[in-house]
């Protein structure tokens, strides 16, 4: 469930981060998870066909470590690229901006117009990557490795923790505006003008909680390897 709050996060906070992200008028601001997609089309064939082949012997769990690592990875991408899209952001307004933030309800703001809006494709790139060993691999481990009776609902519990995953991604979101905003200067990590706030101290967070998961995970393999063995 960890790894889909940190999935969540290319649907949520990577498209904010874009919005303050100098983005030409003919790419979409959420075109970016386009990069996704096509990664995804061109690696599946690439993993399956040439990668797998050759490497040997292959676990779901070797895999799934495999795909957490990169899921972390593509996440404290996304909290470097915000340190430095603060870091060079333009103190300019631009009305342009404030238009399609007005759901922010913003009196002001200020843009970022320094980074490019494809400086944010890596952390795509990595979630894309992550998927190939992670979604893919529980997918087939949920319906091929399941007893007959019980693939629709292993199918059904997986697409279940995807959705708790996106839920307490909503909360942690929450808690976090909260608890940064009370206990720091008032204005929180995420706040409306991201110019002016610290998410990526957000997505560092985030990609702590994937190491932990991490951590967990092989010690709860390792103990369960050992009782296969005895």
């Amino acid at each position: 469930m960890v790894y889909f709050i940190l999935y969540s996060q290319m649907h949520t906070t990577f498209y904010i981060q874009g919005l303050f992200m100098k983005t030409p008028h003919y790419f979409p601001y959420a075109g970016a998870e386009a990069v996704n997609n096509l990664t995804i089309m061109l690696l599946i064939p690439l993993v399956v066909f040439v990668i797998y082949p050759r490497v040997r012997p292959q676990s779901p769990f070797l895999k799934t470590q495999i795909g957490f690592a990169v899921m972390a990875l593509a996440i404290a991408t996304a909290g470097i690229l915000e340190y430095f899209r603060i870091l060079h952001s333009d103190p300019t307004y631009n009305e342009a901006v404030k238009r399609r933030l007005h759901f922010f309800s913003l009196s002001d703001i200020q843009v970022v117009q320094s980074l490019k809006f494809y400086m944010r494709f890596p952390q795509y790139i990595l979630i894309a990557i992550s998927e190939v060993f992670v979604v893919i691999v529980g997918l087939k481990v949920a319906y091929f490795e399941a007893p007959k009776y019980f693939k629709s609902a292993a199918m059904a519990i997986f697409y279940m923790f995807n959705a708790l995953g996106t839920f307490f991604a909503a909360v942690i979101y929450l808690l976090t505006q909260v608890i940064t905003f009370y206990a720091g200067d008032g204005r929180g990590w995420i706040c409306q003008d991201l110019n002016v706030g610290q998410m990526h101290y957000y997505f560092y967070i985030l990609c702590g909680f994937m190491i932990i998961n991490m951590i967990f995970l092989s010690f709860k393999a390792n103990k369960f390897e050992r009782k296969l063995k005895a």
